[in-house]
């Protein structure tokens, strides 16, 4: 399992963004920096996602924050 977390360049104000079971990665600002922008997967999702034609239900959960503090 992994997280998404922000915290402010001073340490302070942490918080979580992702609340999954699954690994969440890639995270991304949005173009405006107001959001986060990110994917969750289960492990299995993962590794289908890995080969050539990946099976179906493997989709991709894009997971997208409040706006930035």
């Amino acid at each position: 399992m992994a997280q998404i977390f922000t915290v402010r360049p001073n340490g302070s104000g942490l918080k979580q963004i992702t609340i999954s079971a699954d690994f969440c990665g890639s995270p991304r600002w949005t173009s405006d920096n107001q959001h986060i922008v990110a994917y969750c997967m289960t492990a299995q999702q993962i590794m289908a996602s890995r080969v050539t034609d990946p099976p179906a239900g493997s989709a991709t959960q894009l997971v997208i924050s409040a706006a930035r503090h």
